[in-house]
Protein backbone atom coordinates (compact mmCIF):
# COMPACT_ATOMS: atom_id res chain seq x y z
CA UNK A 1 0.00 0.00 0.00
CA UNK A 2 2.70 2.24 0.49
CA UNK A 3 4.73 2.04 -2.16
CA UNK A 4 1.45 2.16 -4.11
CA UNK A 5 0.96 5.49 -2.94
CA UNK A 6 4.85 6.29 -2.76
CA UNK A 7 4.90 5.47 -7.04
CA UNK A 8 1.75 8.28 -7.39
CA UNK A 9 3.57 10.73 -5.81
CA UNK A 10 6.66 10.06 -7.76
CA UNK A 11 4.71 9.25 -11.43
CA UNK A 12 2.90 12.91 -10.31
CA UNK A 13 5.85 14.85 -9.41
CA UNK A 14 7.18 13.31 -12.62
CA UNK A 15 4.31 14.70 -14.59
CA UNK A 16 4.10 18.03 -13.22
CA UNK A 17 7.83 18.64 -13.93
CA UNK A 18 7.18 17.67 -17.89
CA UNK A 19 4.21 20.12 -17.89
CA UNK A 20 6.71 22.79 -16.44
CA UNK A 21 9.34 22.05 -19.02
CA UNK A 22 7.02 21.76 -21.78
CA UNK A 23 5.59 25.29 -20.82
CA UNK A 24 8.89 27.22 -20.30
CA UNK A 25 9.25 28.30 -24.21
CA UNK A 26 6.09 29.52 -24.46
CA UNK A 27 6.03 31.47 -21.40
CA UNK A 28 9.24 33.18 -22.47
CA UNK A 29 7.88 33.82 -25.59
CA UNK A 30 4.78 35.06 -24.03
CA UNK A 31 6.54 37.58 -21.32
CA UNK A 32 9.00 38.88 -24.41
CA UNK A 33 5.81 39.79 -26.30
CA UNK A 34 4.32 41.73 -23.68
CA UNK A 35 2.32 38.72 -21.42
CA UNK A 36 2.01 39.49 -17.33
CA UNK A 37 0.83 37.63 -14.56
CA UNK A 38 0.67 38.30 -10.64
CA UNK A 39 1.92 35.20 -9.88
CA UNK A 40 3.23 31.27 -11.06
CA UNK A 41 -0.19 29.71 -9.91
CA UNK A 42 -2.54 32.28 -11.83
CA UNK A 43 -0.23 31.26 -14.43
CA UNK A 44 -0.82 27.99 -14.25
CA UNK A 45 -4.63 28.16 -13.74
CA UNK A 46 -4.54 30.16 -16.98
CA UNK A 47 -3.13 27.51 -19.19
CA UNK A 48 -5.06 24.79 -17.45
CA UNK A 49 -8.23 26.68 -18.21
CA UNK A 50 -7.19 26.99 -21.65
CA UNK A 51 -6.72 23.61 -22.24
CA UNK A 52 -10.21 22.64 -20.81
CA UNK A 53 -11.67 24.93 -23.32
CA UNK A 54 -10.31 23.95 -25.75
CA UNK A 55 -9.79 20.27 -25.39
CA UNK A 56 -13.43 19.43 -26.82
CA UNK A 57 -12.98 21.56 -29.70
CA UNK A 58 -9.39 19.80 -30.53
CA UNK A 59 -10.83 16.53 -30.13
CA UNK A 60 -13.00 17.14 -32.79
CA UNK A 61 -10.64 18.73 -35.05
CA UNK A 62 -8.09 16.04 -34.82
CA UNK A 63 -11.14 13.42 -35.73
CA UNK A 64 -12.54 15.56 -38.43
CA UNK A 65 -9.58 15.91 -39.91
CA UNK A 66 -8.20 12.17 -39.44
CA UNK A 67 -11.26 10.86 -41.37
CA UNK A 68 -10.98 13.36 -44.07
CA UNK A 69 -7.64 11.89 -44.60
CA UNK A 70 -8.67 8.35 -43.90
CA UNK A 71 -11.38 8.57 -47.08
CA UNK A 72 -9.11 10.50 -48.88
CA UNK A 73 -11.58 13.40 -49.31
CA UNK A 74 -8.92 16.39 -50.48
CA UNK A 75 -5.53 16.12 -50.36
CA UNK A 76 -3.16 15.43 -47.20
CA UNK A 77 -1.15 18.80 -48.02
CA UNK A 78 -4.60 20.50 -47.94
CA UNK A 79 -5.66 18.40 -44.64
CA UNK A 80 -1.88 19.87 -42.66
CA UNK A 81 -2.92 23.28 -43.91
CA UNK A 82 -6.93 23.69 -42.97
CA UNK A 83 -5.48 21.75 -39.42
CA UNK A 84 -3.44 24.30 -38.68
CA UNK A 85 -5.40 27.56 -39.58
CA UNK A 86 -8.31 25.70 -37.44
CA UNK A 87 -5.68 25.17 -34.40
CA UNK A 88 -4.59 29.03 -34.22
CA UNK A 89 -7.82 29.70 -34.39
CA UNK A 90 -9.03 27.52 -31.57
CA UNK A 91 -5.75 28.46 -29.65
CA UNK A 92 -6.58 32.14 -30.17
CA UNK A 93 -9.62 32.36 -29.44
CA UNK A 94 -9.64 30.34 -26.09
CA UNK A 95 -6.38 31.78 -24.68
CA UNK A 96 -7.91 35.09 -25.51
CA UNK A 97 -11.66 34.33 -23.62
CA UNK A 98 -9.59 33.12 -20.92
CA UNK A 99 -7.33 36.34 -20.90
CA UNK A 100 -10.30 38.37 -20.85
CA UNK A 101 -11.84 36.84 -17.85
CA UNK A 102 -8.84 36.51 -15.64
CA UNK A 103 -7.73 39.74 -14.42
CA UNK A 104 -4.42 38.52 -12.81
CA UNK A 105 -3.27 37.79 -16.14
CA UNK A 106 -2.76 40.84 -19.01
CA UNK A 107 -1.47 39.50 -22.81
CA UNK A 108 -1.24 41.24 -26.08
CA UNK A 109 -2.91 39.40 -29.19
CA UNK A 110 0.79 39.04 -30.93
CA UNK A 111 1.67 36.84 -28.12
CA UNK A 112 -1.28 34.68 -27.99
CA UNK A 113 -0.74 34.19 -31.60
CA UNK A 114 2.87 33.60 -31.69
CA UNK A 115 2.24 30.90 -28.99
CA UNK A 116 -1.19 29.50 -31.05
CA UNK A 117 1.00 29.20 -33.85
CA UNK A 118 3.72 27.05 -32.07
CA UNK A 119 1.05 24.83 -31.15
CA UNK A 120 -0.12 24.62 -33.95
CA UNK A 121 2.95 22.91 -35.82
CA UNK A 122 3.75 20.91 -32.24
CA UNK A 123 -0.08 19.07 -32.70
CA UNK A 124 0.57 18.85 -36.40
CA UNK A 125 2.30 15.44 -36.24
CA UNK A 126 -0.87 14.20 -33.98
CA UNK A 127 -3.03 13.89 -37.56
CA UNK A 128 -0.06 12.50 -39.30
CA UNK A 129 0.63 9.15 -37.80
CA UNK A 130 -1.36 6.09 -38.16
Amino acid sequence: MINKIGLHIISMSILGLIFCLIMIIPIYIMVILGFTYESLFKLIQFFIIVELISFPFEIFLKNMIKNVIRYEMINIKICKVLYIIFWITLSFFAMSIVDYFMDSIKSTGVDILVVSIIYSFLALKDITEK
